[in-house]
């Protein structure tokens, strides 16, 4: 990276620090454009805006600046920050036609269309707020540069910003229509959008279309958002989805892994993996492994080649089986012992807003026998935790009684098939509560559903 774009980058961290954010935003990018033109270490890139040099700058920019003013320079240097979801498209088209991403690259993306501190910008420098077209010096001739495999092509910024605008109409059909069929869970519901959003945007390169990781106690929907997820993304995209759960307890043994990619043909009765297979057959497919930390070792590691390259071999048909249309779900009771405390420390609570905790929990959980034991190795292995942290993680909340009753409601009135006319059951208070309590200690969605 450009050694000036990090310099602006260090601003946008000290800006993110005092805003309290744990992503950079597009405010934050242009906070820090506003300290290197402060400190006029930016002012050729910033003419097309206006040619005399004497910009304006909006004023939430400008107490931005102030407020990371306070942020020593150290802290923005020890802190990691991802990018969100808006910055992270801008930075990606930037990069694609500038791989070293000098500050007038990344300046050239913040249009008015991306977001509206950017419009105001535009607009007080003249500008009616539709985009700038933007003169670049000439290129010297030069020999051929090839892109790297799989990488996006460059964007322009109009294209850009329908784009995000069809992913962000998708993202809010997904959620609208989950959160009817997953009660109790509009947290985990609003972050698998999130992640949605960001694999849609990073679209492109190796690996599967998206990986999700749902961290969350026994019973609290899991494997039904899963289901329903893959439901409501064939009426978002408007194509066919196949889905497809494994039940990753059935692959505890050493050679468990032949069942899902495939036995050597050498062997009697060789056929193709039960994964390899169906997604030979449903490229386009949503694939549930519940329970991830119950697999044998050598099955989580096979995985690994999917989370890479988004392809592997199936052993018996020696084929190559593609893993880039499918959307891979990893289901875990991991962190048991955080879930079963009222949580006071809130570090579930704050993992949704910083999916990052999220994979730190995950990478020193044990299994409920080995939790307390301190020679006990993790569940997971730190290789494929770091796959997983590729995608998003989803967090699962606890249920509570207003959840059950909300739940148990919905089960009395099923949705009934077309021309049938069921009859209309109802329960009150009371018998719904004792219902309840007839299953303690063991009550949990799954239970009460059926």
């Amino acid at each position: 990276m450009d050694a000036r774009t990090n310099a602006l980058f260090q601003w946008a961290k000290r800006s993110a620090i005092a805003a309290r954010r744990d992503r950079l935003a597009v405010e934050d990018v242009l906070c820090g454009v506003y300290a290197m033109a402060h400190d006029g270490l930016m002012t050729q890139e910033l003419t097309f805006l206006k040619g005399d040099g004497h910009i304006e700058w909006p004023e939430q920019v400008l107490a931005l600046y102030d407020s990371a003013l306070h942020v020593p320079a150290e802290d923005a240097t020890a802190r990691k920050f991802g990018f969100d979801s808006t910055l992270a498209a801008v930075v990606a088209s930037a990069q694609s036609g500038d791989a070293q991403l000098e500050p007038g690259s990344l300046v050239r993306q913040l249009q008015p269309g991306i977001h509206p501190i950017v419009r105001d910008w535009y607009k007080r420098n003249g500008h009616d707020g539709s985009a700038v077209k933007v003169e670049t010096r000439p290129e010297p001739e030069q020999a051929p540069v090839f892109a790297a495999p799989g990488a996006p092509p460059a964007l322009d910024v109009v294209t850009l910003a329908a784009r995000l605008d069809a992913i962000l109409g998708q993202m809010e059909a997904l959620v609208a229509r989950l959160n009817t069929r997953v009660l109790g869970q509009a947290n985990a519901v609003s972050m698998l959008g999130h992640a949605y959003f960001q694999a849609c945007v990073a679209q492109g390169g190796q690996g599967p279309r998206g990986i999700f990781t749902f961290l969350g106690p026994p019973g609290v929907g899991k494997t039904l958002l899963a289901e329903s997820f893959a439901a409501a993304l064939q009426e978002a995209e408007q194509g066919e989805y196949g889905f497809r759960r494994f039940d990753m307890g059935s692959f505890a043994g050493p050679q468990s892994f032949e069942q899902l990619f495939g036995a050597e043909q050498f062997y009697k009765g060789s056929r193709p993996g039960t994964l390899t297979g169906f997604v030979k057959e449903h490229p386009k497919s949503v694939l549930l492994f519940d329970e991830i930390e119950k697999a044998h070792e050598s099955t989580i590691q096979a995985l690994l080649s999917v989370l890479d390259k988004g392809e592997v071999v199936d052993k018996a048909l020696e084929k190559s089986v593609a893993f880039r249309e499918a959307w891979l779900v990893f289901t875990t009771n991991l962190g048991r012992e955080f879930f079963g405390a009222d949580n006071e420390s809130g570090v579930l609570r704050d993992a949704a807003l910083a999916p990052s905790a999220v994979f730190d929990l995950l990478s020193s959980a044990r299994t409920r026998r080995d939790v307390g034991a301190e020679t006990a190795q993790p569940a997971l292995s730190p290789e494929f935790v770091s796959r997983l942290a590729k995608g998003g993680a989803v967090v699962f909340n606890r249920l509570h009684a207003g959840h059950y009753l909300e739940l148990l409601d919905a089960s009395l009135t099923p949705e009934p098939a077309i021309g049938v006319t069921l009859p209309e059951i109802r329960a009150d208070h009371d018998a719904r509560l004792v219902f309840l309590l007839s299953l303690l200690p063991d009550l949990d969605a799954r239970r009460v559903a059926s």
